[in-house]
């Protein structure tokens, strides 16, 4: 069990944070509370009940390793262990290392599905994928036999294998999720034939129950020829608002793309899609809703006189066939200076406004690039929150919140009128350390 701290004093923050370094003054008006765990969080999700699940890792290889509970207040809550998950599934087992548990899916009875991938060798040498399905209680006690449904005989699964990769809040999960009005569960999977050159995505319904919906499938990839990119990315996959048998999926790596799908007919089918266009470097990293209104935003790499940096970037729209409108979407450029890259993982609606987090590197901070996202000094960055106008992406206020003390924040969640950060500390360059915070910050507006 990870030790929890809990302050309410900004010079105990700092110590924990940072040992006998000498720590310079932080904003503490930002910040309402702040609880700190001794174990790496990768993702967290706010639950529909109440509290919050983080999806955690014990060692920096990328693999998942338990989910950990919540309470609204960052008590934690219970556990659910991966490794205590069977690896017999309708007549074929795993190996220990060849199930990848990538998303948990809170459903409507209180049970939660674990979505993961199974890894099956063949006797030719070639690798089958399968989506596994479990479903567990809050203890991971087994509340119905796991499911199985092959995605492709001739493929692989891509994660997070060594910490080049930064495990942590840039390569989001490649299997996510979501709980469907009837019970039955929707599941996108992104996966790449051993014998072809991009990405592919299939999105699978599941019958669970006494719903009467037909077990349906889409692929889209290189098969249909309509992916661009190499590789592609599944960033969000969402509910759309109160049409709950229609999903968001956000995928992409360069222009980001938002598609609209359809899953309360016989066959699982696409309504509306809008793409990015930004260029050839923008990393999608999130989506929000609220009504009827949408936020998708991430990272966007501008060109500069000495190569390119970072900046957040974000668009809010009521119709997602209007993603791609110009004047829907900002990039917010003019943060600092104009070598100081800015980095933004997640953003939420906020009082009708945009608030997102940020982390700003010091200015020619040594970078290398992996899979196009850039990688800075992880260790003395600046953890801040913008307040944006959707209407015309003027930024309304920008705050430090802790500055220089390698904080990134991977969520950000607005929990019924209270703002909470979520994140880790020098993701990239921790050395094995498992910092996971949790951060309740002030209104913003005020």
């Amino acid at each position: 069990m990870g030790i929890v701290r809990e302050f309410g004093v900004v010079a105990s923050f700092v110590l924990v944070l940072c040992g006998c370094r000498k720590a310079e003054p932080l904003a503490s008006s930002t910040m309402q509370r702040i609880v700190t765990y001794d174990f790496n969080t990768y993702n967290a999700e706010l639950l529909p009940s109440g509290g919050y699940v983080l999806q955690c890792m014990d060692r920096q290889d990328g693999r998942l390793s338990f989910a950990q509970f919540l309470t609204s207040n960052g008590e934690m809550a219970g556990r659910i262990q991966y490794s205590m998950l069977p690896r017999t599934i309708d007549g074929t087992t795993f190996t220990e290392g060849s199930i990848l548990i990538r998303d948990l899916v809170p459903l409507a009875n209180g049970n939660y599905s674990i979505l993961g991938a199974g890894l099956d060798t063949m006797e030719n040498g070639t690798v089958a994928l399968h989506l596994l399905v479990y479903t567990v209680d809050r203890n991971g006690n087994q509340m119905a036999e796991p499911l199985r449904r092959p995605v492709n005989t001739i493929s692989s699964v891509q994660y997070a294998r060594s910490f080049t990769d930064d495990t942590v809040a840039i390569v989001k999960p490649h299997i996510l999720g979501v709980e469907l009005a009837n019970n039955d569960i929707a599941a996108a999977v992104v996966f790449r034939m051993s014998d072809a050159p991009n990405d592919s995505i299939v999105l699978f319904r599941i019958p669970f129950g006494i719903s009467g919906a037909p077990a349906s499938r889409i692929a889209f990839g290189p098969q249909t020829g309509n992916l661009e990119g190499g590789q592609d990315r599944l960033w969000e996959f969402q509910s759309h608002g109160t049409q709950s048998e229609h999903l968001l999926l956000l995928s992409g790596r360069n222009d980001p793309v938002l598609t609209e799908f359809d899953f309360g007919s016989s066959a699982i089918t696409s309504v509306a899609s809008g793409r990015l266009f930004g260029g050839n470097r923008m990393i999608s990293h999130f989506l929000a809703q609220e009504g009827d209104d949408i936020l998708a935003g991430g990272i966007y790499y501008r060109p500069t006189a000495t190569g390119s940096d970072a900046c957040p970037f974000f668009s809010a729209i009521t119709d997602v066939a209007t993603l791609g409108d110009p004047d829907q979407y900002f990039f917010l450029d003019t943060l600092g200076p104009l070598d100081s890259p800015i980095q933004c993982f997640d953003g939420t609606w906020w009082s009708g406004n945009v608030a997102l987090v940020t982390n700003t590197y010091r200015p020619q901070a040594a970078t290398f690039t992996v899979d196009l996202f850039d990688y800075f000094n992880d260790t003395e960055n600046d953890l801040g929150l913008l307040l944006v106008s959707p209407a015309d992406g003027r930024i309304l206020k920008q705050t430090t919140i802790v500055s220089g003390r390698g904080m990134r924040a991977t969520n950000l969640f607005n929990a019924d009128g209270r703002l909470i950060c979520i994140g880790v500390q020098n993701a990239f360059y921790n050395s094995e350390a498992k910092r996971t915070f949790f951060l309740e910050l002030k209104d913003p507006g005020q």
